[in-house]
């Protein structure tokens, strides 16, 4: 699977070279159009947001807990009643997944970090259509989801 999505690390790495290149005139711009900007450096987290979700589907998870903690990110995944930890993509890309997650909701403000949110978000998987109901709590390390 990494042959076709890269690695967390990739990600970051467009990411930190994305937010070198972007100017807040250019932000102004987009968000002046309302018009949302869509860039070829945008692909690794989303990738890496529904590899997450396929790879939860395909182990039956029934809940998926995204922990920020001091030093790390944690993923962990409800099978069978037990929350299985998982690997987990690198700390500095917390804030990107969760923003990520917020975007797929259509209802939830990724600019609110201080108070809980809820929302919805419908995906299909192997053409089958996946409802997912999601939470943010905001913890000390960041938003939990």
């Amino acid at each position: 699977m990494i042959k076709y999505y890269g690695t967390a690390d990739e990600a970051a790495d467009v990411l930190q070279k994305k937010s070198a290149k972007t100017s807040i005139s250019a932000w102004k711009l987009a968000m002046a159009r309302k018009r949302p900007q869509i860039d070829e450096a945008d692909a690794p987290i989303i990738r890496l947001v529904s590899m997450l979700l396929i790879e939860a589907h395909r182990a039956g998870a029934s809940d998926i807990h995204l922990e920020p903690l001091d030093k790390k990110f944690r993923v962990r995944f409800r099978i069978d009643g037990v929350l299985q930890e998982m690997q987990a993509p690198p700390k500095r890309l917390q804030s990107a997944i969760i923003s990520r997650l917020k975007i797929m909701t259509g209802s939830m403000s990724i600019a609110e970090k201080r108070l809980p949110q809820d929302g919805r978000i419908q995906v299909k998987i192997k053409k089958k259509p996946i409802d997912l109901r999601v939470s943010t709590i905001p913890t000390n390390h960041g938003e939990a989801w």
